[in-house]
């Protein structure tokens, strides 16, 4: 998947999944761009290394309010988190 279009046609049932405990709001990367920004912002390699080209992992940005704390990678195939990068 190389490209914009497979990646919306792959992962368009979580676009409008949003978790929240009220203070922290977890919610899905919905496009290559969300991919960019939350790499740059976070200083890690989630856009670099092509994470949206992984059919199989869903990636979220938790924050609070706008501020990103921790990007996430769920595993679809068995439901477990991966490693997550977050700032200090």
């Amino acid at each position: 998947m190389k490209c914009e279009a497979d990646f919306i046609r792959l992962k368009p049932k979580f676009f409008d999944l949003t978790i929240s405990d009220g203070t922290i709001d977890i919610i899905v990367l919905d496009s290559i761009k969300a991919f960019k920004e939350e790499g740059e912002t976070m200083h890690h390699c989630v856009f670099s290394n092509s994470y949206y080209d992984r059919p199989d992992s869903l990636v979220m940005s938790a924050r609070i309010e706008e501020k990103r704390i921790e990007t996430i990678e769920l595993l679809l195939t068995d439901m477990k988190i991966l490693p997550c990068a977050g700032t200090s």
